[in-house]
């Protein structure tokens, strides 16, 4: 078989895999390693950005990206990354790559990767607009923490965007479920119900992010043991979390602490999870 036969045959088994989608956990467990697994990338982000006050929303993959401390330092710089400016200027970001825009050597000796973007296997990344509307942008983006991505990369990402864009919206729908992260000083965990067009944030900022995230858990209605599957932590590690949150609120459950922080919860564990959208998610209709 011929390079091209490959890479079509390849791209056929992503579309397969893309075609599974159904919620935002997919996103993350499903759509974006398969990408990586196309692209031979180590990390990829489905990202929303309102380029008029420069607030971000992601959905990662793998989790290591989504460093708090490392992405505060990016909301500060993000208006100067390229992709930013282009993006402003009205530029449709199509498979556009820092390797497009500049030596490897000025890209790191830039702010932005300076601060923040060498931390994060950035490299090279790539870049491609999902879809647009005013100053709203949700895009794809892919990073290499090695050479920069070829000719061969590029026509691949964009060969199977349509069907990211259609697993992407197909993730906007009654009984989704997503764990959006707001890219800022702190960087936060985001939780709205469905149909809402900005996010409400689940945790308050004097908590940690592991509060935070048994928290954002515990709204989806959850146990202590199935978050703690989901966490990767033992259920009692969960419950120190959760009292310590409770201190800190000034409660002493988790209904609770929801009300403190006006977050509705499912009355049961077995009732179907609230959706969490990115915001603007009119972009995903």
């Amino acid at each position: 078989m011929t390079s091209s036969g490959r890479d079509l045959a390849a791209a056929l088994d992503f579309a397969a895999e893309a075609a599974t989608v159904q919620d935002g956990e997919d996103v993350t467990g499903v759509l974006l390693p398969a990408l990586c697994r196309l692209v031979d990338a180590p990390g990829a982000v489905v990202h929303e950005v309102d380029l008029a006050v420069a607030a971000e929303y992601n959905l990662f993959w793998p989790e290591a990206l989504a460093d708090g401390a490392v992405l505060a330092a990016y909301a500060a710089v993000m208006r100067s990354h390229p992709f930013f400016r282009l993006a402003v200027a009205g530029a449709e970001l199509e498979g556009v790559r820092i390797s497009d825009l500049m030596p490897r050597q000025q890209w790191r000796s830039s702010e932005v990767y300076g601060e923040a973007l060498r931390f994060l296997w950035a490299e090279d990344q790539m870049t491609t607009f999902l879809s647009r509307q005013g100053t709203r942008a949700q895009g794809l983006s892919v990073v290499t923490d090695g050479r920069p991505f070829t000719e061969r990369q590029r026509r691949l990402m964009l060969l199977v965007r349509p069907h990211v864009r259609a697993a992407v919206r197909r993730t906007h729908h009654p009984g989704a479920s997503h764990r959006v992260l707001q890219v800022g000083t702190p960087s936060t965990w985001l939780a709205a119900p469905c149909g809402t067009s900005a996010a409400t944030v689940v945790p308050g900022p004097r908590l940690t992010p592991a509060e935070q995230r048994v928290l954002t858990e515990a709204a989806a209605g959850l146990t202590s043991a199935q978050i703690a599957r989901r966490v990767g932590a033992a259920p009692r590690t969960v419950e120190k979390h959760l009292e310590h949150a409770y201190g800190k609120l000034g409660v002493t459950n988790r209904v609770a602490a929801l009300q403190v922080l006006g977050v509705p919860r499912q009355a049961s564990p077995g009732d179907p999870r609230p959706t969490v959208v990115l915001p603007g998610c009119v972009l995903a209709g």
